[in-house]
């Protein structure tokens, strides 16, 4: 738990474990950090951009799903992924990924690495409306940025996460 006496903006008051699509237990003002864990195998991985998997289930109306921080263990087992090279988090209809995961799905070695944000990431079109977009009562999807024909191996991706009234 966080003891962060009178540090401003220090809100903490649950952490929580949780599976696929658990929401736990939040603050009063739904101020409390969640976290998910997603296991993914192969064959999901490999039509993850077509097929996205639900990660955090929709919130409810009047609420969003912040993300503060996701990262990805990567298991190889007998083939890179030949299309697909990284992960995305996002709203399911929202337009631009909130997170990205380094390049692990086409390693031929077992990799752990964090999610990057993706308002820190240099854009080619500036004007491009880019970052992170809440979306009322909206789940959580991951995304490979491409589906793979072949490829061997699976993943675990942890999201910390918050509930936040709109």
């Amino acid at each position: 738990m966080c003891d962060c006496g009178s540090t401003p903006g220090c809100n903490i008051t649950a952490l929580t474990k949780g599976e696929k699509g658990d929401t736990g237990a939040t603050g009063a003002d739904g101020d409390g950090f969640l976290t998910a864990k997603i296991t993914l195998s192969a064959a999901d991985i490999l039509t993850a951009n077509s097929v996205p998997i639900d990660a955090i289930a929709a919130p409810g109306a009047g609420t969003a799903i912040e993300i503060i921080s996701a990262s990805v263990k990567y298991t190889y087992a007998t083939a890179a992924f030949g299309t697909g090279k990284f992960f995305t988090l996002q709203a399911s209809t929202g337009t631009y990924p909130m997170y990205q995961s380094s390049n692990v799905l086409n390693r031929t070695s077992n990799r752990f690495s964090k999610f990057t944000d993706t308002t820190a990431i240099v854009f080619t079109t500036p004007t491009t409306d880019c970052g992170v977009q809440l979306v009322d009562n909206d789940k959580i999807t991951i995304k490979a940025d491409a589906d793979s024909a072949t490829g061997g191996g699976s993943a675990i991706i942890y999201i910390t996460y918050r509930i936040v009234s709109l």
